[in-house]
């Protein structure tokens, strides 16, 4: 999204289309490596989230509320749809922010999930940082067969 390297994908397909592999490679790496540590990483997932959503969140913002626009040559591309290259802008941080925050929401209901509801998507124990907790403490349970 910084305008240098974003103005050199148009003046080269190669360009262009390595610059779309090389975020939809970085997404499909992040979202494979949440689902695998899912069960017995989830303090990692939650942490890339954050991470992932506040750089989301932040370029967006700056997209969105910019009175000036990053990219002045989509004012060629934007204007057969009736746009100016702001108002392209805004559009397309508008989508950015809701769609991703969609996603992201989704994964924190996942994990959410996975800590709170025991089942296929639990470990057998809960962990936070190298800490071991119970899934379903027993109070009393341990001193019931001491005393049997």
């Amino acid at each position: 999204h910084s305008p240098l390297p974003y103005a050199a994908t148009l003046q080269s397909d190669l360009t262009y289309w390595l610059m779309h592999l090389s975020l939809i490679g970085a997404a499909w790496w992040l979202a494979s490596n949440l689902v695998a540590r899912l069960a017995t990483q989830p303090g990692q997932g939650v942490l890339a989230l954050a991470c992932s959503a506040g750089q989301m969140t932040l370029l967006s913002a700056i997209l969105l509320f910019s009175t000036t626009p990053w990219h002045p040559w989509h004012d060629i591309t934007a204007a057969p749809y009736g746009l100016t290259a702001l108002a392209d802008q805004q559009l397309a941080a508008a989508m950015m922010w809701a769609g991703g925050g969609a996603l992201i929401l989704l994964s924190v209901a996942l994990l959410a999930y996975r800590f709170v509801v025991p089942g296929e998507l639990c470990a057998t124990r809960r962990t936070i940082g190298r800490m071991e907790l119970p899934t379903s403490p027993k109070v009393g349970a341990s001193n019931a067969r001491e005393r049997a």
